[in-house]
């Protein structure tokens, strides 16, 4: 979701293929243009904009950049895993909406054992990067303080970094899509964003507005 509100901010033309989901590093999102191959979402990016000239973090100060990218590490390398273990793990996938458009339509017996399988990959990917090894309520208590933490820095601004989007505002919105629409409404991290976090929400729907117009009939 990241890499394609940037695309879209940036007015770049592409096109979807969910025929190879995975990259040749086993990374997801990637891309192919003009025949080579670049998978990650932040290294697209960064791609993109050398080869294209499309900098959405052009406007920045160099340490409103430096601020950006700590803001954006904490989202990707920390509150990521709470949100996939919870999902995967805690949850089982149960509430992925989406779950038959990814895998097609399959027997609920394969369903539940690519669930159970994803599961335990999600935690034990968590717990080699160390998050996984804590106990779950002491993982929750520390992506719900990042989660307060973004709310904080965004404060009463219309965007992360001011008056206008930035990249880390597509990362912001990816994020608070994945916890209002693929996440239960019991979810620890759903619930502070519904309950403490509005203005979270309030970003997420101005993002919306700018560049995902089309999002509720997609």
């Amino acid at each position: 979701i990241k890499l394609e509100t940037f695309l879209r901010a940036m007015k770049i033309e592409y096109v979807n293929d969910f025929a190879e989901p995975m990259s040749e590093k086993q990374k997801c999102p990637w891309i192919t243009i003009n025949g080579q191959d670049v998978s990650d979402s932040q290294l697209v990016v960064e791609f993109l904009t050398d080869k294209l000239g499309k900098d959405m973090d052009s406007h920045l100060t160099e340490e409103q950049a430096a601020h950006a990218r700590a803001i954006r590490i904490m989202i990707e390398e920390h509150f990521y895993w709470g949100v996939a273990v919870h999902r995967w793990a805690h949850d089982g996938g149960q509430y992925l909406e989406n779950f038959k458009s990814l895998f097609g339509s399959i027997p609920a017996f394969i369903e539940k054992k690519i669930k159970k399988q994803v599961g335990y990959k999600i935690e034990e990917q968590a717990r080699s990067a160390g998050i996984g090894r804590h106990s779950r309520l002491d993982l929750e208590q520390m992506c719900c303080r990042d989660l307060k933490a973004v709310s904080t820095l965004l404060g009463t601004k219309p965007y992360m970094m001011g008056d206008k989007p930035s990249l880390l505002d597509c990362t912001v919105f990816g994020f608070v899509c994945q916890v209002l629409h693929a996440v239960p409404p019991s979810c620890v991290y759903r619930q502070l964003l519904e309950n403490e976090c509005s203005n979270l929400v309030e970003h997420f729907d101005r993002v919306k507005g700018a560049f995902w117009e089309d999002m509720d009939r997609l």
